[in-house]
């Protein structure tokens, strides 16, 4: 069972939206890489009251291919997350605070590229 919780958006974000506290109101979207102000998952909003999952089981929108229980953090693409394992194996050259920008695993293994949804459980 996932706990949520409701906040005042900067829009109306589609269920499985990774979303960061700040921007004009309560969360907004951001596309910084293992951003350590996230906050959680869209899992369903009216206008810009948007319920979102802090810890549990959801869907969430990726980018790039994922395995089951990779870690993951906010993609460089608005909304979306991406899997630090995925991204370390591309031996890219980043540095990230992982106690504070990991904030979900994957419960499926996807070799897809673009964005789609997947489950995945929010830490």
């Amino acid at each position: 069972m996932a706990y949520t919780d409701t906040f005042l958006a900067d829009a109306n974000y589609p269920a499985g939206t990774v979303v960061v506290y700040g921007g004009a109101n309560e969360v907004t979207t951001s596309s910084l890489f293992g951003d350590t102000t996230v906050a959680g998952v869209i899992a369903s909003s009216a206008g810009t009251q948007a319920t979102v999952v802090l810890k549990g089981r959801t869907t969430v929108m990726v980018m790039g291919p994922v395995n089951q229980g990779d870690l993951l953090v906010v993609a460089d693409n608005a909304g979306l997350a991406k899997s630090l394992q995925t991204y370390n194996t591309l031996a890219l050259s980043f540095t990230i605070d992982m106690a504070n920008s990991v904030f979900a695993k994957s419960l499926v293994t996807d070799a897809g590229t673009g964005a789609r949804m997947i489950p995945a459980v929010v830490l």
